[in-house]
């Protein structure tokens, strides 16, 4: 198999997206409406008359050549290999895209073109990532989980600055008021002396 027909066989998708459309078809209530709406729109996506080249195109930009892109896959090295895999994620278009160091693999044009289409992703991107620039450009919301609560920060680079600066506050509070109670229990102890 070709890294192309690779990244193209997830078209085992467009089956199953089918299968839930027609079921989803005969049903009238708003949501299940709304998942007929999404499934019809990630067709729209598969279409297989734009497959190959929506494909390659996604090939390309992780920096497959049109001779690369008929190699097979078995012949490719573990880094382009996760590109292919990549490209197979992207591809699809799933409603939660999960990807766990996306750059890792990439040289800087790949991690520019990632980046840009990272950029128009309309649904959910969960992204875990050591490039602040990378997080920068891709995320508009970065919610942070801590002791079974969210925090919604916004940007990435709003994070970076006010993270720190509520755990300072958080920490200070905890200090003052522990230093409070401490002299507080001096004081009881000295009024208790008397």
């Amino acid at each position: 198999m070709t890294a192309l027909e690779a990244v193209m066989s997830v078209d085992e998708m467009k089956a199953r997206l089918e299968r839930e459309a027609e079921a989803l078809s005969l049903a009238t209530d708003d949501e299940s409406q709304a998942l007929l709406s999404d499934i019809y729109e990630r067709l729209d996506a598969l279409d297989s008359d734009q497959t190959e080249a929506r494909a390659g195109q996604i090939l390309h930009g992780l920096g497959f050549t049109k001779t690369m892109q008929n190699k097979r896959t078995r012949d490719f090295s573990g880094g382009w290999r996760m590109r292919i895999a990549l490209a197979r994620a992207l591809f699809v278009d799933p409603a939660l895209l999960i990807l766990d160091e996306p750059t890792n693999h990439l040289d800087l044009e790949a991690c520019v073109w990632l980046e840009e289409t990272l950029k128009n992703f309309s649904r959910i991107l969960l992204v875990i990532s050591h490039s602040q620039d990378f997080m920068n450009g891709v995320c508009t919301n970065v919610i942070h989980m801590h002791q079974k609560g969210l925090k919604n920060y916004g940007m990435f680079l709003f994070f970076v600055l006010f993270f720190p600066l509520s755990f300072i506050l958080a920490n200070s509070f905890f200090l003052f008021f522990s230093l409070l109670i401490d002299s507080l229990s001096l004081l009881f102890f000295f009024n208790n002396r008397r």
